[in-house]
């Protein structure tokens, strides 16, 4: 409140002052009062009035008549056309300051909660909150307008146009007790106000009556960058949706709805053009369900509608209903729309649509047509196919679709391959190369539960030759074979390879059998393909293969036992800090192998058992018989087995 005065009396100078108050009554400008004269002359029959963004104060001086615009910072200057009224700091509610504005004025709300229904009574203003001054969209969500349930929160009713906008507030927990219809959020009857940046959360509008959380009538609105969340609506099987356009112009843009349910509603979507011709452009439609109706969808065209759509996503939109689009008895022209996991992409219903450049993969029904209806579907990726000039089946190859990113990799099918060169889609390229994983492939040879004999006529030039079919890759990625071999008898072997085989000599499984003191052995194989980021295993792996090696093994341990007692030079040499020690024993024999230093002072005993003839070899890991590390040096190691005796030395680095 703005407040003037003269002073005027015996002891005052008889100047126009004047002071600004907020809802308790304290001073809003520095210095409490404004200076409106200074003549010091006697001032008479003053009048105030308000003007637009400023308050005109007149006065009679001298038998003249004076004026001046007092702008709402205290100083005096030309009306300034837009004024800001501060909400609640001059205005205790919403609707108060707007019965107070004027065109072109601005409503300025604070952080806080409002639980008020409000009306624009036919003024071009914007309503916000400080989000418009800040860009802060945290004052989104704290600035909150709650109705009292009985009625619609925002009217637009009095032809107010483009000019008149709300902008910026959140509308949550609404549960609507009245009857009457229609029943909505925000009511835009034969207006085209601007509805943006605003927050629809937790909302229940189902009282079987006509419902809509923005509610459009004869309108030319722009709906854009709102959004709705966790919303329900419908009951009474009559007209319903989340954005509803009748007998409308309205372009909805930028929109992002989630995680709703429209149910016991016909007809009715998420997004409902009823005889309109509007604009439906790059909204945002997830995870939507729909119960108990037959003309539903997450976009509904509907009663002579002639609507164009264009860059929308549209992900699981199931239940009932027709999934992404639905249109009755209407017409449309689409492009460059992603619709994505839905119950279907297209239904027509006594319809005509063009549609080109879209996506529509993973539904299980693309496009449904009655008998009375057509569509001209070009230049578009369609899940099963489509005839069409330019139609492609194939995975779109999106970036990272667990991730809901549903834009388009380097290599995707749909990129350039639109009309006239464009993408298809409603996103563009987002990421590198897909990368395929290599092709299925089989293990072919030994087959499974193959059976072999190892004997005298064939250990010394026989091998198994594991083998399987090649893979490929479609990003020309090298590829390389795991190939990998578990058996509980002989041990667990592996190899790496960029080949399709790979022979073991029989003499190695005879060996492998020696030491492990066995005879038979089951070996189970399988094979792994990978480019280096994905890895695939053969379609028919593990086989199992079968080894008997008894019958060679008398002949070749013979070939294996050494022929005379010997002790090798350890390796390596220098060592740090293990180090390996061969010898030979052509007998049975009672073997001892211990580590001296150079005083002949015995370090660690490394064997001191009896061992069956063969190569043997021992590890020594620089500790002694206390497990504690050695100093570095030449040490000395010695074996005695029966009557042979052989020392050497070594030398332990640090």
């Amino acid at each position: 409140m703005i407040a003037a005065y003269i002073e005027q009396s015996v002891n005052m100078n008889g100047d126009i002052y004047a002071a600004r108050l907020d809802v308790n009554g304290n001073n809003v400008w520095v210095g409490g009062a404004a200076t409106v004269t200074n003549s010091g002359n006697s001032k008479s029959d003053m009048m105030i009035s308000k003007g637009p963004g400023c308050l005109f104060i007149a006065w009679t001086e001298n038998d003249s008549v004076y004026a001046h615009c007092l702008l709402e910072d205290g100083a005096l200057g030309a009306p300034n056309v837009g004024g800001v009224l501060l909400v609640p700091s001059e205005y205790a509610t919403i609707q108060a300051a707007i019965d107070s504005a004027n065109d072109g004025d601005t409503v300025l709300v604070a952080a806080g909660t409002y639980v008020e229904n409000i009306n624009y009574n036919g003024k071009n203003i914007v309503v916000g909150s400080l989000y418009l001054t800040t860009q802060d969209t945290s004052y989104i969500s704290s600035t909150i307008i709650n109705g009292d349930s009985s009625g619609s929160i925002v009217v637009f009713e009095s032809f107010e146009d483009s000019t008149a906008v709300l902008n910026g507030f959140t509308f949550q927990d609404i549960i609507f007790e009245s009857g009457e219809g229609p029943q909505t959020i925000i009511n835009i009857n034969e207006s085209s106000p601007t509805i943006i940046n605003n927050r629809f959360d937790n909302f229940y509008l189902f009282q079987g009556v006509e419902s809509a959380v923005i509610y459009c009538n004869n309108s030319n609105s722009l709906i854009m960058d709102n959004l709705f969340t966790n919303g329900s609506l419908g009951n009474g099987y009559v007209l319903g949706g989340f954005i509803l356009s009748k007998n409308s112009n309205v372009t909805i843009k930028n929109n992002r709805i989630e995680n709703g349910y429209i149910g016991f509603a016909e007809p009715s979507g998420y997004i409902v053009s009823v005889n309109s011709e509007d604009i439906i452009e790059s909204n945002i439609i997830i995870n939507t369900s729909m119960g108990y109706c037959v003309i539903c969808a997450a976009i509904s065209i509907i009663d002579g509608s002639n609507c164009i759509i264009r860059n929308n996503f549209i992900f699981q939109a199931y239940g009932d209903g027709y999934g992404a689009l639905v249109a009755s008895a209407s017409q449309y022209v689409s492009h460059n729309n992603t619709f994505v996991s839905n119950s279907s992409g297209y239904a027509n219903l006594s319809s005509d649509g063009i549609v080109s450049n879209d996506i529509i993969y993973g539904s299980s029904n693309a496009v449904y047509l009655d008998g009375n209806s057509n569509i001209q579907l070009s230049y578009s990726d369609i899940e099963g196919g489509w005839e069409g000039e330019g139609n492609i089946d194939a995975d779109p190859l999106f970036c990272n679709p667990d991730s809901a990113d549903y834009t388009l990799t380097e290599n995707s099918p749909c990129l350039g391959t639109g009309q006239d060169g464009a993408n298809m889609g409603a996103f563009g390229e987002g990421c590198g190369p897909y990368n395929f994983s290599p092709t299925d492939f089989s293990l072919t040879e030994p087959s499974n539960n193959t059976e072999i004999m190892i004997d005298a006529s064939n250990v010394d030039d026989g091998s198994i030759t594991f083998s399987w079919d090649e893979s490929s890759d479609a990003n020309d990625d090298l590829l390389l074979y795991l190939m990998s071999a578990t058996s509980a008898e002989i041990g667990n072997h592996g190899i790496d390879t960029s080949g399709t085989s790979f022979s073991v000599a029989y003499t190695d499984i005879i060996e492998d059998m020696i030491e492990n003191n066995v005879t038979v052995a089951t070996v189970e194989w399988t094979v792994h393909v990978t480019d280096g980021i994905d890895t695939v295993e053969a379609d028919n792996g593990p086989f199992t293969v079968a080894i008997d090696g008894g019958y060679a093994m008398s002949v070749y341990l013979e070939s294996l036992l050494p022929d005379k007692f010997a002790l090798h030079q350890n390796y390596p040499n220098p060592f740090n800090p293990i180090t390996t020690l061969r010898y030979d024993l052509p007998e049975h024999s009672y073997v001892n192998v211990t580590v001296y230093d150079m005083l002949g002072r015995e370090i660690r005993t490394l064997v001191n058992i009896t061992q069956e003839a063969g190569f043997k070899s021992v590890i020594w890991d620089a500790t002694n018989d206390f497990g504690k590390p050695v100093s570095a040096g030449v040490y000395l190691y010695q074996i005695q087995a029966g009557d042979f005796i052989q020392t050497k030395k070594m030398v332990l680095l640090k």
